[in-house]
């Protein structure tokens, strides 16, 4: 069956036959043959015209709502396109992570949980997209999450846009130049050096992580593009304790432009966390760049939107939820887990 066509020239059946149809006539067209055929034109309203049809088509919603038991079909959730700080469930210390924002999966809080999870993290996007909110908000998490006996914190921060989120007894070090950068993990590998497992350790020492007492270390950087300049990368010194790093107690976050990003994937560190299968968030960014983390590339997203690499690949949208440079750390802290 073939209806009437722009081009008789296109037709299946007689050319002839096809420029013998009506052009004012909907439904007309050719069967094998070289016959005519006219379709019928379904109504449910009982009107016989072909005039009105926006009232056919109401007619027919309205039958097809009468007959349906099931009421009608569940508007479709998006993620919001902003999701305040202030709305995200409490940090629980008997679960591990700590939320971080909205996952597109199921329109749930989604977590980051360094600890029984991946012990580093990555944070690619382009500048103003979202990265050192992110770090806000895993800084202030953390601090619900453990006490300051359990956790200490060192902040890169050449930009200073982290300035106050880490209350002091967490602390460890707020770095703003190369110097002090490198003074302070050497100071940090070198403790953690010491937390190397010997050869007289049981095995149930090494699986209960018992060898060793002292704090969790979590090392943030933000805008790493500018640590790790033409001059030295300083932090090189933890390179070579990233892959023991969840038996150590050491986790590293690094934030970083997605600018210029696959010129410097062979940089040990990057290299490194690469090579671990490292995940972690993708903000808006030029895809040309490539394949950034696990195998995801970024693309353009709205502010505070992430695709979350997953280890093993596949990746997932999440809404970050918004913390302004202004609000201060919670002051209560959880009991002792």
């Amino acid at each position: 069956m073939e209806l009437r066509l722009n081009d008789p020239f296109d037709t299946a059946f007689n050319r002839k036959a096809a420029q013998l149809l009506d052009k004012d006539t909907p439904g007309r067209g050719l069967i094998s043959g070289d016959l005519q055929f006219q379709a019928a034109l379904p109504r449910v309203d009982g009107v016989d015209a072909l005039t009105d049809l926006s009232a056919a088509q109401r007619s027919l919603v309205g039958a097809a709502i009468e007959r349906w038991p099931r009421g009608g079909v569940p508007a479709v959730r998006v993620l919001p396109s902003r999701y305040l700080y202030r709305e995200l469930p409490p940090v629980d210390p008997d679960q591990g992570g700590v939320p971080i924002g909205l996952s597109e999966r199921n329109l749930l809080p989604a977590g980051i949980d360094l600890s029984a999870g991946d012990p580093h993290l990555l944070v690619y996007g382009d500048g103003e997209t979202g990265k050192s909110n992110l770090l806000r908000v895993l800084l202030k998490g953390y601090q619900q999450r453990y006490r300051p006996e359990q956790l200490g914190i060192v902040v890169v921060d050449y930009r200073r846009s982290l300035l106050g989120v880490v209350s002091d007894e967490y602390l460890l070090a707020y770095c703003t130049t190369q110097a002090k950068t490198a003074a302070v993990a050497q100071e940090v590998a070198g403790s953690i050096a010491k937390r190397l497992p010997g050869p007289d350790l049981t095995p149930e020492q090494l699986r209960a992580r018992s060898w060793w007492q002292g704090l969790e270390v979590l090392v943030v950087v933000d805008d790493y593009d500018l640590v790790a300049a033409s001059s030295g990368n300083p932090l090189l010194a933890l390179a070579e304790y990233l892959p023991q790093a969840r038996d150590l107690g050491l986790h590293v976050v690094l934030a970083r432009r997605t600018g210029g990003l696959s010129r410097v994937m062979f940089e040990p560190i990057l290299q490194r966390l690469g090579d671990l299968s490292t995940p972690g968030f993708i903000f808006s960014g030029d895809r040309m760049e490539g394949r950034l983390i696990n195998g995801v590339a970024s693309q353009r997203l709205p502010v505070g939107r992430a695709l979350y690499a997953m280890r093993g690949g596949g990746f997932q949208q999440i809404q970050v939820a918004w913390s302004s440079p202004d609000e201060t750390v919670p002051e209560e802290t959880p009991p002792r887990s």
